[in-house]
């Protein structure tokens, strides 16, 4: 306990005493005060007065007086927000089971009879305060935590959550007053050079520092959050008008780039800025409107940096693919997401374990669209936030629905290592899990690529560290294609490697890649991970990679790719013919 918490619980405990009768508060002063600091009050209408002055600890409330009576009294106490949770003790001569009942329900605490046994009323208002005052400290440390986990851990500025709550409030704001506001995105020119030369102290300290100084650079009723490595997002509020916002973006702009001192070195950034306003025409949310101030920002970044622009809702994001931020955006509004589901199987029992999750998109013009036509110019957008997130809370939703039909399968998740590195993702995921609070997370099991660069694996593996703690495990994707290595691998808090199929391609007709497989295979094992192969394509090769020792197999000698739909009765099926 800290010496605050300790302060509030020891502080001399203060009671109001409300009686018509002086005779009664100068025996109750006289009685109580070498324990009680004691306020009295002669009438009901001078007790309320003098409670929403001094805030007692307790109220000892007499019940039959002439201008206002004790339950009287009650009702309005509990009728203000500020005196609804202070103690009530009723006072009483005539004690009833009807008159008992009567104050209990109006959230009267106790009730003592007249005569009052001092000694007894003495303990039972210290049990009544004591009592009161540990709830009411359960409940600021309850709301601390609680803001705390909706604070960025390093810069101490609201993270995604708090940032969601907050851009809510500005658009109902906004659309009331009619007056504009701006979501403001602000990616940081040169960070990654900082880290790399300098190491992740410096850029840390840099972040801190940069942080409030954003802050500063805007009016007391903005919000600057930080929702990525070297990304903020910045509300202006209430503007008179859109160009209204212009001196903040410059004043944002100045601060980004002004140098931060680090040991002997001076560090020195510049920030590409994204704008969009609210409101606008026709029904738009909040990711939206960030997705297009992400979008507006890599315009800035393209036209040179240390600049800012402004959405412009027709420009094309992604002109190779004819794609834009805002088709994917369409997309998910209108339904054009699906999840399909590739089985994993156990070798040794034969049974289906998990069934992953595929992404597809049917896209109006273009047909079905496959995630590596859209998602790879995403990696680093706020978009590609937003696909992650639906295609999480789609696969948590059909999981509990799995559950419900008695089917043991655990679910897979693609993650991109952009969505795992974010400061917010595990309190996000927590959210999600939360709605279905039957033991999903030990459900979930989460895929995700190495990291491209030594830079996100500390934050990739807090967040893998934080998933693990609710049940949820996690597996390296596509091992064999990268520049994944051992030291990666022991670092990393992971419980499963995929393999890619290129590992053990030509695998049935070759002793010498066998043998190689093999022992990578006992390699992994040794180091705590099971192996799956991805890839699988005949039973033949199936019966190899279970004579080598690799635990699980994907591929089409399972199973095709199958709807969620049809998913069900193909667990039955599987299921039915493991306890044939």
């Amino acid at each position: 306990m800290n010496d605050q918490s300790n302060a509030f619980l020891t502080a001399p405990r203060r009671v109001l005493v409300i009686d018509d009768a002086l005779t009664n508060l100068k025996l109750m002063t006289l009685a109580l005060s070498g324990d009680y600091e004691v306020l009295v009050a002669a009438s009901g209408a001078q007790g309320l007065q003098m409670a929403e002055k001094e805030r007692p600890d307790a109220i000892l409330l007499d019940i039959a007086m002439p201008d206002m009576d004790g339950f009287e009294v009650c009702r309005k106490l509990k009728a203000d927000p500020r005196l609804a949770s202070t103690p009530i003790v009723f006072a009483t001569a005539q004690r009833d089971p009807a008159t008992e009942a009567q104050g209990l329900a109006l959230g009267g605490t106790d009730f003592v009879s007249k005569p009052v046994k001092i000694d007894i009323l003495k303990l039972r208002l210290r049990n009544i305060i004591d009592s009161h005052r540990v709830r009411k400290l359960v409940e600021m440390q309850n709301k601390d935590l609680s803001l705390a986990a909706r604070l960025d851990n390093l810069t101490k500025l609201p993270n995604r959550l708090l940032l969601d709550d907050r851009l809510k409030m500005a658009m109902s704001q906004a659309d009331r007053s009619k007056n504009p506001m701006a979501v403001v995105f602000i990616d940081l020119d040169g960070f990654k050079a900082i880290n790399d030369q300098h190491g992740h102290a410096a850029g840390d300290h840099l972040l801190v520092a940069l942080a409030r100084r954003l802050q500063d650079s805007v009016r007391l009723a903005d919000t600057v959050a930080r929702v990525g490595g070297d990304e903020f997002v910045a509300l202006l509020n209430n503007l008179t008008s859109q160009d209204a916002c212009l001196p903040s973006l410059q004043r944002l702009l100045d601060a980004a780039c002004t140098p931060v001192v680090w040991g002997d070195a001076v560090l020195s950034v510049s920030a590409s800025i994204g704008v969009t306003f609210f409101p606008q025409a026709g029904d738009i949310d909040g990711q939206t409107l960030i997705t297009q101030a992400d979008q507006a920002m890599y315009q800035a970044k393209k036209s040179g940096k240390n600049s800012y622009a402004f959405f412009d809702g027709g420009r094309q994001n992604a002109p190779d693919l004819g794609l834009s931020n805002r088709d994917i955006i369409q997309g998910l509004n209108d339904g054009a997401f699906e999840l399909i589901y590739c089985p994993e199987l156990d070798i040794a029992s034969g049974q289906v374990v998990v069934m992953e999750a595929l992404l597809r998109w049917q896209h109006p013009k273009r047909g079905l669209l496959r995630p590596e036509a859209f998602l790879a110019d995403l990696e680093g957008q706020a978009v590609a936030i937003t696909i992650g997130e639906w295609v999480l809370r789609q696969v948590i939703e059909q999981q509990a629905a799995w559950h419900a039909q008695g089917l043991r399968v655990v679910s897979s998740i693609h993650i991109s290592q952009y969505q795992l590195s974010q400061s917010d993702f595990f309190e996000r995921l927590q959210q999600l899990l939360a709605a279905h609070p039957d033991g999903t997370a030990n459900r979930l099991k989460i895929d995700t690529m190495e990291p491209a660069g030594s830079s996100e694996l500390s934050a990739i593996s807090h967040s893998i560290r934080q998933c693990r703690s609710l049940g949820v495990s996690f597996s390296l994707d596509d091992f064999g294609t990268g520049q994944c290595s051992l030291t990666y691998l022991r670092d990393m808090p992971i419980n499963q490697v995929k393999l890619d199929s290129t590992l053990h391609d030509a695998l049935t007709d070759n002793p010498g890649k066998q043998l190689v497989l093999q022992k990578l295979i006992a390699l992994l094992q040794a180091m705590g991970y099971s192996v799956l192969a991805k890839g699988v394509e005949t039973a033949q090769a199936l019966q190899v990679l279970r004579r080598l020792g690799c635990e699980q197999a994907q591929g089409a000698a399972i199973s095709a790719p199958i709807s969620a739909q049809d998913a069900a009765e193909f667990l039955r099926t599987w299921q039915a013919r493991g306890s044939a």
